[in-house]
């Protein structure tokens, strides 16, 4: 498609409007500045170029977990496990409510960014734990794709050098160390997974801890070519959850499964 008639698609579709946000993504390219303001209120590192932050500075993800956290009115823990840049872990430190922030972030590149956005927003409480949880403690190679650090996985068969991106090392725990990282907090515990397609083998080794115990809300990732919701779902009905709220449609969609618990009651 030639630029003008890219530039008539756009102006027909989104009006005079879109056209202005795309001219200010290339000068932000071109001239990036020091921080850039997200459309969830939090300020970011810049990493032009790189589409999970672009989601979030033009708020691509929506509002569910992003208000569901902002509405937490008790006391309550924020494990986020997949964390990226640290979107929610942030969001999470802003409620006057939250006693601590656990994030894992394997990839040192874009936990180095995670770092840097949690000195700009001045959180206090968020421990940032450079590894990423499966079913056994060592190392291993993943790939990394230029321009969405949001897609790199431990799915089994990705985990390896390709064509598809770079390859980096990072660091695996199990339940056993989780567990001594994350202890009982005796306080709400709230988790969001955001793995690509290993929310399975997180959520088996995340029922293995003591703190499984203070969790009322998950809140996972599914897509259906890598994962069954059936499944996920079926254990952790069988562990307590007794509701489960799909956001999204199609193959890949969001769900938060909840349970009873003292004071637990999420506002919707």
């Amino acid at each position: 498609m030639s630029s003008l008639r890219r530039v008539a698609n756009v102006l027909r579709t989104e009006g005079a409007a879109g056209i202005g946000k795309r001219l200010r993504r290339r000068w932000h390219r071109l001239m990036p500045p020091k921080v850039v303001k997200s459309a969830y209120g939090i300020d970011l590192s810049p990493r032009w170029g790189d589409k999970t932050f672009e989601l979030y500075v033009r708020g691509a993800y929506g509002r569910f977990l992003a208000d569901l956290i902002e509405r937490i009115d008790e006391p309550f823990v924020f494990v986020d496990i997949g964390a990226n840049q640290g979107l929610y872990s942030i969001l999470a430190s802003r409620n006057q409510n939250c006693r601590h922030v656990y994030a894992f972030e394997p990839v040192d590149d874009v936990a180095g960014t995670f770092d840097r956005n949690i000195a700009l927003n001045k959180c206090r409480g968020i421990t940032l734990i450079r590894k990423a949880i499966s079913d056994s403690v060592g190392s291993i190679n993943v790939v990394m794709k230029p321009g969405h650090s949001g897609v790199t996985t431990l799915r089994r068969g990705e985990q390896k050098d390709s064509g598809a991106g770079k390859a980096v090392a990072i660091a695996t725990i199990d339940a056993e160390v989780l567990n001594a990282i994350v202890p009982r907090q005796n306080a709400r515990v709230v988790t969001k997974i955001d793995v690509e397609g290993h929310e399975g083998v997180v959520i088996e080794q995340l029922a293995a801890c003591d703190v499984f115990e203070d969790i009322t809300d998950v809140f996972y990732e599914v897509d259906e070519r890598w994962v069954c919701p059936d499944t996920l779902q079926g254990f952790l009905t069988a562990r307590g959850f007794t509701r489960f709220q799909q956001i999204g449609k199609g193959r890949h969609f969001d769900v938060l499964a909840s349970r009873p618990g003292p004071d637990a009651d999420m506002p919707t």
